[in-house]
């Protein structure tokens, strides 16, 4: 029993350690992506194995110490398997770690076509994104939005000649429209909902390559068959989807039907990457967005009922994101 309570004793100290350190990944990330590290290895071919030296030679540095900091960043990384290491025998009889891109790679590397997380790195761990946090505990105290109380405006306000939040503004519109193309060329493959349909509304669609309407979703939205809802949902409070919802409904036709495109969370907390995935994303929203959070299924349809719709399905899921239709009648 001892022994046990022993063992448990130590996991849990060794996992608690590494959750207090959870920021560091993530900013080293950006330094990855700043320097291109990836972009390195990526440029040598397929199963190319580079050295930190051989890495560092690649970089505008003077600093003699740049490549032992490269070689340990790269092995952090190797450590997550984000890189595969092996090891070599230099000349002078020294151990030389050898790195290569694993298969998480992929949507890091700005040459491959899966990249989407790199510009999401850079707004996460940009000035006002980090800065919002330390205004969680005002927020919870006080109300307000930490992001707003750390960088007196909005992330979706008009940008402003503050250099930061431009670039936090800009990395998350690239993250949307970079995410976006990977998710719903994946939906696509499996969703058929969008056949048979003459019109389809995407509000709040970003860039797209549809015709754009300049509008308020509050206020109104354009008529259509279907209406798309991506990745809208969790960023506003019950109280604004109630609105867009109920403009959603006025714009459709009888059997018309909104697809909503947004992760659930479940009742109970599950231990799951994509679940705690979730979670991290309902932190995100709580600091950054007007009353926006990520919702259990239960949660979503009662809005959508709310709203006047008859009721919704779950069609499918994709990299933990489900398509969800919303029947008109």
């Amino acid at each position: 029993m001892d022994s046990t309570l022993n063992q448990l004793d130590n996991e849990s100290y060794v996992y608690i350690n590494q959750l207090h350190m959870m920021q560091i990944l993530p900013m080293v990330l950006r330094t990855v992506v700043e320097l291109d590290l990836l972009e390195i290895i990526a440029r040598k071919g397929k199963g190319a194995q580079l050295s930190a030296s051989v890495i560092t030679s690649h970089l505008p540095s003077n600093n003699p110490n740049a490549t032992n900091m490269i070689d340990r960043i790269l092995r952090l990384l190797s450590s997550y398997s984000l890189l595969h290491c092996s090891i070599s025998m230099g000349s002078d009889g020294k151990v030389e770690r050898l790195y290569s891109l694993a298969p998480a790679s992929k949507f890091l590397v700005l040459l491959a076509i899966h990249c989407f997380i790199v510009p999401f790195i850079i707004y996460r761990r940009s000035k006002p994104s980090n800065l919002s946090w330390y205004y969680l505990k005002d927020a919870i105290l006080e109300g307000g939005i930490p992001f707003v109380k750390a960088n007196g405006a909005h992330l979706f306000d008009n940008p402003t000649v503050d250099p930061d939040l431009i670039e936090c503004q800009t990395f998350f519109d690239k993250g949307m429209f970079n995410s976006t193309n990977i998710v719903m060329k994946k939906i696509l493959e499996v969703y058929k909902g969008f056949e048979g349909l003459k019109q389809v509304v995407d509000v709040g669609g970003g860039h797209g390559s549809v015709k754009h309407m300049r509008g308020d979703m509050f206020g109104s939205v354009p008529k259509g068959d279907a209406i798309l809802l991506k990745r809208i949902i969790h960023d506003w409070s019950d109280e604004h989807c109630a609105k867009i919802l109920k403009n959603c409904y006025e714009a459709l036709p009888d059997q018309g039907k909104v697809i909503i495109i947004e992760g659930l969370l479940t009742d109970v907390p599950n231990k799951k990457i994509g679940a705690q995935n979730l979670h991290l994303m309902d932190s995100i929203m709580m600091v950054g967005f007007n009353g926006g959070k990520e919702r259990t299924e239960q949660e979503l349809e009662a809005l959508v009922k709310g709203a006047g719709f008859s009721h919704i399905e779950k069609i499918c899921c994709v990299y933990e994101t489900w398509v969800i239709e919303c029947y008109k009648n």
